[in-house]
């Protein structure tokens, strides 16, 4: 800019003047028009307040096998079942009735015994037989199926589990509309395993095509369900797919990283856009995608939104979840907006408790665990780092400082200030409805990243 004032020495002091001011006002404009056109930082995927954790992953003790209790009662038991396996086997031929619950009975006891692998072998077995007596599609493989996919879990078999769940889906019907609460309690099982899926790495090279079929797949589940189609649901059975889209649509803001330089700072975007490349031809539909996100979530939330009472807890949910999406991609008024008239709503109707979950303090978002997924074997975070900070009245991150950082946990202690300084938060609010800037201390523990193997 320097260089430009003096090619400009020799004019008129007056278009001196409007130079200057140009060029002042562009940098003052620039800063914020890029906060408001980038997301913040994926909260959850590395960066997590100690403790933390969110549903949406499977959670740590789910699908650990338990201790082993091998005792003569246990021995006993399993004999007994081996000889009526032979009985009914002898009987009724290898396809004999009774047979899929006697082997299911023997996988349960090899699996209490620690042998996955001779349990895997019977509840497939036993599922094999399941379907040839009952038909492809009968309800009755489910209890086995579920077995099977808790025995790919004890075993960190994700291949397995993501073929499990798939089997799981078909057998409830697919994409078309759910026909009964369990088929839609199945369907939101499955659109949360794609993105566990997802955070996990699983399928190396198809996890742009994972993607964008999970947000297509949950779009037909939605308009399928809309009132007035015959599989209309209640707006209160319909609000977790909404939710389910909004963790998708999270997932696609973040899914195209920056590219980052040497010193780990953010750079411009590169992409391989040759059209004869299907990962880059998936990519590109991403970048596509990703361009009107934020246009697709706001109208996602407000489509729930209108379609619920008025009085209905969802609908307030689904009114926060905006505000959050919102305040999230920097657009900070409208958001304020929202929070506000949430503030004094439930001000006025006396609900403390949520008024204080949701406003007492700042929030890192997104509040919903979309990037998070808990530490697999063998995985460990960082020792926590204790921070302080400001949160401002906008919700952004000031005056960080490391308050106390374990010896094991500092050469990650710069990226974790970083991520902390792009998270955007929910800011504190009085009972006016005014947001309020909050000094806090916390910590937060950095995990590993695994969401960079699928991209």
């Amino acid at each position: 800019m320097r260089c430009a004032v003096q090619r400009n020495l020799h004019q008129p002091a007056s278009r001196r003047w409007q130079h200057l001011y140009c060029c002042v006002l562009l940098l003052l404009l620039f800063p914020a028009l890029s906060s408001i056109a980038e997301p913040g930082a994926p909260y959850g995927e590395q960066l997590l307040r100690s403790g933390q954790q969110w549903a949406d992953a499977h959670l740590p003790g789910e699908g650990v096998a338990a201790e082993p209790e091998v005792g003569a009662g246990v021995e006993a038991a399993y004999k007994g079942y081996l000889e009526q396996l032979e009985v009914l086997q002898r009987r009724g031929g290898p396809y004999a009735v009774g047979l899929s619950e006697t082997l299911g009975a023997m996988a349960a006891l090899q699996r209490q015994r620690g042998d996955l692998q001779g349990a895997e072998s019977l509840y497939a077995r036993a599922l094999h037989i399941q379907r040839i007596n009952e038909g492809l599609r009968s309800e009755g493989q489910l209890e086995l199926l579920r077995r099977l996919i808790e025995l790919a879990r004890d075993g960190q078999d994700l291949g397995a589990l993501d073929d499990r769940y798939a089997y799981l889906y078909f057998l409830q019907g697919g994409a078309q509309p759910p026909r009964n609460r369990q088929a839609l309690a199945v369907q939101l099982e499955y659109l949360r395993w794609q993105r566990e899926a997802l955070r996990l790495g699983v399928g190396a090279g198809r996890g742009q095509r994972r993607l964008l079929e999970l947000l297509e797949l949950n779009d037909r589940l939605l308009e399928g369900t809309a009132a007035g189609t015959p599989a209309a649901l209640p707006p209160a059975s319909r609000w977790p797919l909404f939710e389910s889209q909004l963790r998708n649509l999270y997932l696609l803001q973040d899914s195209l990283p920056p590219v980052l330089d040497d010193p780990g700072m953010r750079v411009a975007r590169r992409f391989d856009l040759q059209a004869d490349n299907e990962l880059a031809n998936e990519r590109q539909r991403l970048e596509q995608q990703r361009r009107s996100g934020l246009a697709r979530g706001r109208k996602l939330l407000q489509d729930a939104i209108t379609s619920m009472p008025v009085d209905a807890p969802e609908r307030r949910a689904a009114r926060l979840a905006l505000a959050d999406w919102y305040q999230w991609h920097g657009q900070t008024r409208r958001a304020t907006e929202i929070y506000s008239a949430l503030v004094r709503e439930l001000v006025a109707a006396n609900d403390t408790a949520t008024l204080a979950a949701w406003f007492a303090e700042p929030l890192e978002l997104p509040d919903n665990g979309a990037f998070w997924q808990p530490l697999a074997p063998g995985e460990v975070a960082s020792a926590p780092i204790s921070l302080g900070f400001k949160v401002d009245e906008r919700g952004r991150v000031r005056e960080l400082a490391s308050l106390a950082v374990p010896e094991a946990a500092e050469e990650v202690e710069t990226r974790l200030r970083r991520v902390l300084a792009d998270t955007r938060f929910r800011p504190r609010f009085d009972r006016a409805g005014v947001p309020r800037a909050s000094q806090l201390e916390r910590s937060y523990e950095w995990l590993p990243l695994r969401r960079s193997r699928w991209p």
